[in-house]
């Protein structure tokens, strides 16, 4: 049951974060922000860093290290600037793609696709962020899709 305290914590610090977000970019410019999304979190890691053993990383490790840097520089940099333009109810449901984006970028990284409950998970995702934009639908099927990404 502890489960359900953590992931109600964390939807509700992850919507804190959003709204912090947003108003600090009225102060502050779009970079700053996305790095200090990530920046906070490193004085709660450093002590972390004296207790734990590094082991011995292999080659492929440094690659999805790598990779998964430039992804998630350019996602924070690109989510913080939606935030920035738009509305926190436009741009919130825009997160729920990430799956999408993983059918790419996991085979091609890890070697992983996701079974057919996976893949179900995400075409029921699909869904729900298309239903929430439906009264876009009457300029054609795909406007919703193409709300999401204006």
């Amino acid at each position: 049951m502890i489960w359900f305290i953590y992931a109600a914590l964390t939807a509700f610090f992850e919507s804190l974060k959003d709204v912090a977000s947003k108003k600090s970019l009225k102060n502050s410019n779009e970079y700053f922000v996305a790095w200090a999304l990530s920046a906070v979190t490193v004085p709660l890691l450093i002590p972390l860093f004296f207790f734990q053993k590094i082991p011995e990383l292999p080659q492929p490790f440094w690659f999805a290290l790598i990779m998964g840097g430039i992804i998630n520089i350019t996602t924070a940099v690109l989510y913080v600037k939606a935030l920035k333009h738009s509305d926190l109810s436009v741009t919130i449901p825009m997160i729920t793609f990430t799956p999408v984006f993983l059918l790419l970028t996991s085979p091609l990284m890890l070697g992983e696709f996701p079974s057919l409950q996976g893949i179900t998970g995400i075409l029921l995702i699909v869904a729900g962020s298309y239903i929430l934009n439906i009264k876009e639908r009457h300029k054609g099927y795909f406007a919703p899709f193409k709300a999401l990404l204006k």
